[in-house]
C-alpha cells in the first residue's frame, strides 16, 4: 500500500460501505444536504457512506454516514474543482483504506450525466504516474472549461442540464477518459484493492454500453440510467432502508436493491415518467458482440447505411439525445438488412439478456428499453460534435463505431 492518509472514519469496520462523489457546486447544490439526509433516515444497518460534498458559494467537505455517529463532516476543504482529476483521486484513495477490511464497497457518482455528450474540455487531464500528487494549477493556468455547449444562465435555470461533475466555480468537468483514469490511480495508490461490488450513477444518461465498457475493470455491477432522470434522482432513504433490512451478499443483489428502490419511489408517480435505471455485470459480451456486428456491417456499403437509418428511425431513443437501446437496435435489424447480420444481431441480443441483472422503464416513452444505450448520431453535425472524445474511449477502440459512422457522416 502506499503512503496515503486515511480519513479518521467512525465505523471502519461495517459490513457495507459507499464513497460517493457529490459534485454539487452547480444548479443541484441544495439537494446534496436533502439527500444525505434521506441516507440518513434511511440507514439503520452496518452500513457506511464516506462522500466528498462541493457545494456552491461554500466550498467542499468530506462527509461520513456511519451506525454509530450518523452524519458528520470529517474534513472542511475549502474551494476545490470537482472536475480535477488529482482532487478526485486523492479523495477515492483515502476513502478506499479508511475502510480496508470492508468485504462490500460501492461506489456513486451523484450530479448532472450526460454519457458520451458534450465531453470536449480543454483542459483534460489523464493521470498517470508521472503526475500522480501534481494539483491541476500547477499544471496549468485555470481557465473555465467549455460547459456543454451551454450558456451558463441555462445551466443555473435548468435542472435538465446535465454534465459530469461540473464545477461552476472553477468550470472543471469530469469526462468519462479522465474518470477512468481516476479510478485507475486511486486503485494504485489505495494498494489495488478489489474491484468495488457496484458503481452506480445518480445522474442521466449515464446507462450506456460505452461508460460501463469505460468502467468495466472497476466494479462488478454498474448501474446507470438510460433516460434523463426525474429532478429528484435516487430515492437514498428507500435505497438505504432496503440495504439495511437485507444486507446485500453479492454485487448483484446490491445492484438489484438499488434498481428497485428507484423503481418503487417513480412507479406510482406517472406525471413524472419516463424513468429508467439498470444493472449490467461488467464482465459481459456486449461489446465484442457489437463488434462483430461492426464488421457485418461494413461490407454493406451505402445501401446497408440508407437501411441502417430506417431501423434506428425505430429505436427507443433517450432524453431528445443521439442515444438509443442497443437491444432494441439489434432486434429491429432483423429481416431489414443482409443475412449476414442476423448472427451478429441475435448474440449481440443474449449477450445484452446475459449481462442484465435488473432493468426498470416506466412511462409509455420507454417501453422497449432493455437498461442500456449506444450513441447513434443523427447527422454529420452532431457526429463532428461527439466523435472526437468518443473516439478516446475504450468502447470505441475496441468496436470502430466511430470509424464506421465516419464513412457516411464525416
Amino acid at each position: 500500500m502506499t503512503d496515503v492518509e486515511p480519513f479518521a472514519v467512525t465505523d471502519p469496520k461495517v459490513s457495507h460501505v459507499i464513497i460517493e462523489l457529490f459534485g454539487g457546486d452547480n444548479n443541484l447544490s441544495k439537494f446534496v444536504k436533502q439527500d444525505l439526509q434521506e441516507m440518513a433516515a434511511g440507514n439503520h444497518g452496518s452500513i457506511a457512506m464516506i462522500g466528498l460534498a462541493d457545494y456552491r458559494n461554500a466550498g467542499g467537505q468530506v462527509i461520513e454516514l456511519s451506525p454509530s455517529g450518523g452524519l458528520r463532516v470529517v474534513e472542511q476543504l475549502g474551494e476545490i474543482d470537482t472536475g480535477d482529476p488529482e482532487t478526485l483521486a486523492t479523495f477515492l484513495a483515502r476513502a478506499m483504506i479508511s475502510f480496508p477490511d470492508v468485504p462490500h464497497r460501492g461506489l456513486g457518482f451523484w450530479d448532472h450525466g450526460s454519457g458520451v455528450f458534450d465531453e470536449k474540455d480543454e483542459h483534460e487531464i489523464i493521470l498517470d504516474s508521472a503526475v500522480r500528487g501534481v494539483s491541476r494549477n500547477a499544471r496549468g493556468p485555470a481557465r473555465p472549461a467549455r460547459r456543454l455547449f451551454i450558456p451558463h444562465q441555462k445551466v443555473v435555470s435548468d435542472e435538465g442540464t446535465r454534465a459530469m461533475l461540473n464545477d461552476e466555480t472553477s468550470g472543471g468537468i469530469l469526462t468519462n477518459v479522465e474518470a477512468s483514469a481516476v479510478m485507475r490511480v486511486a486503485f494504485e495508490r489505495a494498494g489495488s484493492p478489489a474491484p468495488f461490488d457496484i458503481l452506480f450513477s445518480d445522474t442521466c444518461l449515464n446507462g450506456m454500453v460505452e461508460v460501463t465498457e469505460q468502467f468495466r475493470e472497476f466494479a462488478t455491477v454498474i448501474v446507470g440510467s438510460e433516460e434523463l432522470e426525474p429532478g429528484a434522482g435516487w430515492d437514498y432513504e428507500r435505497f438505504y432502508r432496503a440495504m439495511s433490512d437485507e444486507p446485500p451478499a453479492t454485487p448483484e443483489a446490491w445492484g438489484t436493491q438499488a434498481v428497485d428502490a428507484f423503481g418503487r419511489a417513480y412507479q406510482d408517480h406517472p406525471n413524472l415518467f419516463p424513468c429508467t435505471l439498470a444493472a449490467f455485470r461488467s464482465v459481459n459480451a456486449i461489446t465484442d458482440g457489437f463488434a462483430a456486428l461492426v464488421a457485418a456491417l461494413q461490407p454493406l456499403g451505402r445501401a446497408g447505411w440508407e437501411k441502417l437509418l430506417g431501423v434506428r428511425s425505430k429505436c427507443q431513443p433517450f432524453g431528445r439525445r443521439d442515444s438509443y437501446d442497443i437491444r432494441d437496435f439489434a432486434a429491429n435489424l432483423d429481416a431489414v438488412l443482409d443475412a449476414s447480420v442476423d448472427d451478429p444481431a441475435r448474440k449481440l441480443i443474449a449477450a445484452v439478456d446475459e449481462a442484465c441483472v435488473r432493468n426498470v422503464a416506466l412511462g409509455p416513452k420507454v417501453d422497449k428499453a432493455s437498461g442500456l444505450a449506444f450513441w447513434f448520431p443523427s447527422d454529420s453535425r452532431s457526429f463532428g460534435d461527439t466523435a472526437g472524445t468518443y473516439r478516446e474511449l475504450d468502447f470505441d477502440k475496441a468496436v470502430g463505431w466511430a470509424s464506421y459512422l465516419s464513412r457516411f457522416l464525416s
